[in-house]
């Protein structure tokens, strides 16, 4: 026959009856620790069953019943394997994400370049050279090209903006027709333009003046101190003057006439 204590252990939640010490050895109320306060503690009282006699496994259960929050976890690997997966789910998403924005920035410039190429000024003509001017010159606004020279394939452009500059423009060949910009030399309307440019392995000095309608030009050369003849050239149409000079070291003056006889220098 059961003794009456086992009957009552049985008839208990499986949680609590199955942590209940099968010895069934009765206690008195002060051999119960202060601090078991919870309910398996309580059962403990009411059945006054001695927990310095529980077996380890029942301790365990105890604290199980203690920290409930152990029970939420019991398999902590398949929570960390979940997270991994998640993560690397996530980070698989993201991933794609980046290549196909990288993507789309290909495709946009490999649409936009071809416009951009066929848009952009080749100057082959006056008004892409005009463009080309527009762009390449910080001082000036709106370049008109007034006149132009050609100069063993390369092309000098004199031009003059909306603000009294003017400029003395060198453009290299390209092929195919075009030119691209190479150099420019930029001064007030008033003022005569002297510079010069390297055209196939050569020295040119490049001469210009657009700030008044003149018949022609004086330009004299001292070379290693010595004076050379005076050169003329007529301006009535406002040509570029251009003079081959294979020298290094020398000094240009230059005299622009009008036909009232009046210089420019």
């Amino acid at each position: 026959m059961n003794s009456p204590k086992n009957s009552e252990t049985a008839s208990l939640p499986l949680s609590i009856a199955c942590s209940v010490s099968p010895t069934g050895v009765f206690l008195d109320k002060a051999d119960i620790p202060d601090n078991t306060t919870d309910g398996y503690g309580i059962y403990l009282k009411h059945l006054r069953l001695n927990y310095k006699k529980l077996a380890d496994e029942e301790k365990w259960l105890k604290k199980i019943a203690e920290k409930p929050d152990l029970l939420k976890n019991l398999n902590p690997h398949r929570e960390r394997k979940y997270e991994q997966n998640k993560s690397t789910y996530i980070g698989g998403l993201t991933m794609k994400k980046k290549v196909l924005i990288a993507l789309t920035i290909v495709l946009c410039i490999a649409a936009v370049c071809p416009y951009f190429f066929n848009s952009a000024p080749k100057g082959d003509t006056i008004t892409s050279r005009e463009h080309i001017l527009n762009n390449a010159i910080s001082k000036g606004n709106e370049w008109t090209i007034a006149k132009e020279l050609e100069l063993e394939g390369y092309i000098i452009s004199g031009a003059y903006s909306t603000d009294h500059k003017s400029t003395l423009a060198v453009f290299e060949p390209a092929g195919d027709g075009n030119y691209i910009f190479k150099n420019s030399t930029n001064r007030n309307a008033e003022e005569i333009i002297i510079s010069g440019a390297v055209i196939n392995r050569a020295w040119y000095d490049l001469i210009w003046f657009n700030g008044a309608k003149t018949e022609y030009a004086e330009i004299t050369y001292t070379i290693n101190g010595q004076v050379k003849d005076t050169l003329k050239y007529d301006t009535d149409n406002m040509d570029i003057i251009s003079i081959k000079n294979p020298e290094k070291e020398y000094s240009i003056h230059v005299i622009y006439y009008d036909k009232d006889g009046n210089k420019y220098e």
